[in-house]
């Protein structure tokens, strides 16, 4: 799915506007909380979850900036 977002200002905060059909796709409710990782490349929301290993959830978040940052790489090293 692809779609546009909003951005609104709430009093000092702001708040992306998710559409439904989004919410719907991936389960998500209202006042549900979500973590937010963001750097100069992009932003990725996921749902909370608790594991006993952060530090793979550390080097999966790395991974994951990697992978966006220099993604030309990436697929030419996946087609090797």
């Amino acid at each position: 799915m692809k779609a546009t977002i909003n951005i609104r200002r709430i009093g000092e905060d702001y708040c992306l506007v998710v559409p439904k059909e989004a919410m719907e796709l991936l389960g998500w409710v209202a006042d549900q909380s979500l973590e937010l990782r963001a750097d100069k490349t992009g932003i990725e929301v996921f749902e909370v979850k608790t594991t006993p290993d952060g530090e793979m959830e550390e080097q999966l978040a790395a991974a994951r900036i990697f992978m966006r940052k220099y993604h030309g790489v990436s697929a030419k090293l996946a087609d090797s």
